[in-house]
């Protein structure tokens, strides 16, 4: 899962999922979430959640969130959901995703404007071999 911050059309952040406290954490003690239905367990997780990398990333430089734009591969879970509303950003982008418990009802009622972007098999290829050339995404980075 990976996520991007725009405001004006400039990429302010972007990350993604990772583990922590090293990105090896679910290969040296197993992954808890391996025993979970998708959408279930969330809070077993190792990882932190891309979008509240990104929120904590801004927070710590000061950058303000307030009208930006957040793009995410998957529809947020719901605690995500709940800081990306309360941290002031006006639209949501996702590519696919489950909506469970109020994720969606409290992005809606923050303001938030939500939007599911599909793509064709051709636009998701290319976007797979993207990312595989891309050796960047290592942490939460500021462009």
């Amino acid at each position: 899962m990976g996520a991007i911050l725009l405001r004006d059309d400039q990429v302010l952040l972007y990350a993604y999922n990772r583990h922590l406290p090293s990105r090896d954490q679910q290969n040296e003690l197993g992954d808890p979430r391996c025993f979970f239905q998708s959408g279930e367990g969330i809070e077993f997780s190792s990882s932190i959640h891309a979008e509240a990398e990104l929120i904590a990333s801004a927070a710590k430089m000061g950058i303000p969130l307030e009208g930006a734009e957040m793009y995410c591969t998957t529809f947020p879970c719901p605690v995500c959901a709940k800081q990306i509303a309360a941290a002031g950003v006006k639209r949501l982008y996702f590519a696919t995703g489950y909506a469970v418990l109020d994720g969606l009802e409290v992005l809606q009622a923050s303001g938030v404007e939500v939007t599911q972007v599909i793509f064709d098999d051709a636009e998701l290829a290319q976007l797979r071999e993207e990312q595989a050339k891309s050796s960047k995404a290592k942490d939460c980075y500021q462009l």
